[in-house]
């Protein structure tokens, strides 16, 4: 079988060849022409590339975060307390030392403003704020295709998967793609307890060094919902798209001297 080069409309752009269809079991070979009329300079070395692309389905991903992706509530933990330790200094000046107790994390989804059902991050992400993990994978749209077998209505087998650059961090940018995600025990747990406490409203959470953790007082008017229902495209709200995991600070205290 053969086919030609697919070419973006209006800026004769080189767009990829969808081989999937002339695939066969066992050893496949491509081969490439190239017209006539337009011979390969000397020294210039054409190549092409071969891109494989696995295609999950929604379950499939959700399942694989949940049996290969968690991360123990005892690991959060002691990254909570390292950071402490390390926010609380050692500076031999006790007058300027300022300690720090708590540690702020923000437990609303980057996408609905309200509290995750899963809360998942990518592995390599250093903040502690999470997204919910359905949501996440419902907002990754697909590119738009057209379909070549001629199918009326939507046809899944000319489907193509979303952009990469879909698949950032809406928090750090940094690698949320399936593989990449875990799901913090911690989290899940604070969730679970405040599902039980009939506070699944609490946007924002105070942990200590060793572990324990309580809501975070929030203005009365925090309570609206800062997202939209018309934002379909995938994106976060724009104020919600930068961790905020930061040691809570103490009151400070003013000194009047006479």
């Amino acid at each position: 079988m053969s086919t030609g080069i697919r070419r973006k409309a209006h800026y004769s752009k080189d767009l990829p060849i969808d081989a999937s269809m002339m695939l066969h079991p066992g050893v496949n070979q491509i081969t490439v022409a190239t017209p006539s009329g337009n011979p390969i300079p000397q020294n210039r070395y054409p190549a092409i590339a071969v891109e494989l692309v696995e295609i999950l389905s929604h379950s499939a991903v959700v399942r694989m975060v949940k049996e290969k992706g968690t991360l123990s509530p005892d690991h959060t933990r002691e990254i909570i307390k390292k950071r402490l330790a390390v926010a609380s200094g050692d500076d031999d000046d006790d007058d300027l030392a300022m300690v720090n107790s708590d540690l702020s994390i923000n437990l609303a989804d980057p996408f609905t403003s309200s509290i995750f059902t899963i809360p998942v991050r990518g592995k390599d992400c250093t903040h502690l704020e999470c997204f919910d993990l359905e949501t996440w994978l419902n907002t990754r749209l697909g590119k738009k295709s057209v379909c070549i077998c001629s199918n009326k209505g939507d046809c899944q087998r000319c489907k193509e998967p979303s952009f990469v650059d879909k698949w950032r961090c809406p928090l750090c940018d940094g690698d949320a793609r399936p593989y990449s995600l875990c799901i913090d025990g911690f989290l899940a747990e604070v969730r679970e307890m405040l599902q039980k406490g009939n506070k699944l409203r609490t946007k924002s959470i105070l942990v200590s060094a060793d572990g324990s953790w309580r809501p975070k007082e929030q203005a009365a008017d925090d309570d609206s919902d800062g997202g939209s229902d018309d934002d379909n495209d995938g994106s976060a709200p724009v104020a919600s798209t930068r961790s905020s995991t930061r040691p809570a600070q103490p009151p400070r205290e003013v000194i009047e001297l006479d």
